[in-house]
């Protein structure tokens, strides 16, 4: 039900933005549901039972399963104040409607972080790299399962 009302909103918000561009005496109307429309853009999920692989250091950069399958991770996807938590050092920025960026930096270490979701789907995929952290230097690949919208 979540999925359809979201699905309508956004199609009444494109719907919207073709009226105010194409009809003019509409700007008005148009205008207040495009304010009211901007929110349907930022979404938020709560993500989790993520599986895949990854390639270490610490393992010769040989590619093994791996999963974090005991946390939830809330993807808040709203443009430039995107997040991910609990991961409260990355800077987070939305790069598509669906998904985010994350980068975090410091001396000699980097790491870099995609989230996307897949809300008809109810899946989520992650990748990411680090650098400079000796053993955990390396990739990941994980999918996982949208659990919900958070709370």
């Amino acid at each position: 039900m979540r999925h359809q009302w979201r699905k309508m909103s956004l199609h009444m918000c494109r719907l919207l933005i073709v009226s105010y561009y194409g009809k003019f005496y509409m700007h008005r109307l148009a205008l207040i549901f495009l304010i009211f429309c901007s929110n349907a853009y930022s979404q938020c999920w709560e993500v989790g039972d993520l599986k895949g692989v990854s390639a270490k250091k610490g393992s010769k950069y040989e590619v093994s399963k791996d999963g974090i399958s005991k946390s939830t991770f809330k993807i808040n996807i709203s443009g430039k104040t995107s997040s991910v938590t609990p991961s409260s050092d990355l800077k987070c920025i939305q790069i598509a409607a669906n998904s985010l960026t994350c980068l975090y930096s410091e001396d000699e270490k980097g790491t870099t972080e995609t989230w996307s979701v897949d809300p008809e789907n109810y899946v989520a995929y992650y990748t990411k790299t680090n650098s400079g952290f000796g053993m955990f230097d390396g990739a990941a690949l994980f999918v996982g399962n949208i659990k919900g919208l958070c709370k």
